[in-house]
């Protein structure tokens, strides 16, 4: 588990899953990190964010939590999503999959 700094601000968590880890094990991690408000990834992938999307992150992590205030003006760049790029793969999560019932 790859977090980005600062860790608290930064909704990405990379993950990055070895031979023998089970499925349920993994599950677990993604419903617990989703708890969290974070947003787990397929790693590795060894990406370093630049500043510009660093101040990306934490702006929409201040919007989503309503921090923000409106009086400084915003440092987004056109999706936040765009700037992680996972490694490809199978899905992180199993097909039965579901946070609300996944007990960590």
């Amino acid at each position: 588990m790859r977090f980005f700094y600062p860790c608290v601000l930064m909704s990405p968590v990379e993950l990055t899953v070895g031979t023998s880890t089970s499925q349920c094990t993994v599950d677990r991690v993604v419903a617990f990190l989703q708890r969290l408000e974070k947003q787990p990834h397929r790693g590795p992938t060894k990406r370093v964010l630049t500043s510009k999307e660093a101040s990306a992150f934490q702006f929409d992590a201040a919007v989503r939590g309503h921090f923000y205030h409106g009086l400084l003006e915003p440092k987004r760049v056109s999706s936040v999503a765009d700037i992680i790029t996972p490694q490809p793969g199978p899905p992180l999560v199993g097909p039965n999959f579901n946070a609300d019932r996944t007990s960590l």
